[in-house]
């Protein structure tokens, strides 16, 4: 086993490093038959809702106010009865048919929060409008879910965002 000597190397004086930059950036020619615009569908803005069309979103919020306040009241009650033997065994025991019951009275009242604040918005004179961005929620969203808060685009970067968290916290614990 012989040892490869290694010359010694001599300290070298550190010359400064110039600007790499160049001085002008010279790009491509873009085609110009090119038509990027065609590549993303622009969605127009939404006009504001109409005093008739507000008037009639209240309504169904009034409606659907009423008919969760009563499933709400009715879910919770149910929670405290007792089932008889062969209900308990179906459902595999009181705890879970009462802690599911509890859950659906639970997601009623959401529900029923958010028609309270849709209505707040009527008042307010901001109803149909998104509360993260600003844009008028589109009438098709507003019949499915008249108590939407929030655009499409906007709730579903919302939901991302707790799917994002809830899985942090899962792994975190």
């Amino acid at each position: 086993n012989k040892k490869k000597s290694v010359p010694d190397k001599k300290p070298t004086e550190e010359k400064p490093v110039a600007d790499q930059t160049p001085s002008k950036t010279t790009l491509p020619p873009v085609d110009p038959t090119l038509d990027f615009d065609d590549d993303f569908e622009e969605i127009p803005e939404e006009p504001p809702l109409t005093p008739e069309e507000i008037e009639k979103y209240r309504r169904l919020l009034q409606k659907d106010d009423g008919r969760l306040i009563w499933k709400s009241r009715s879910l919770q009650d149910q929670s405290l009865v007792r089932f008889d033997d062969d209900r308990r065994e179906e459902l595999g025991g009181d705890d879970i048919a009462r802690t599911t019951e509890l859950r659906k009275a639970s997601m009623s009242e959401d529900s029923s929060k958010q028609i309270q604040i849709s209505l707040r918005k009527m008042k307010e004179g901001t109803y149909g409008k998104c509360q993260c961005c600003g844009k008028q929620i589109p009438r098709g969203r507003l019949d499915a879910h008249p108590q939407a808060l929030y655009c499409i685009f906007c709730q579903e970067s919302i939901e991302e965002e707790e799917k994002r968290t809830n899985f942090t916290n899962r792994n975190n614990e």
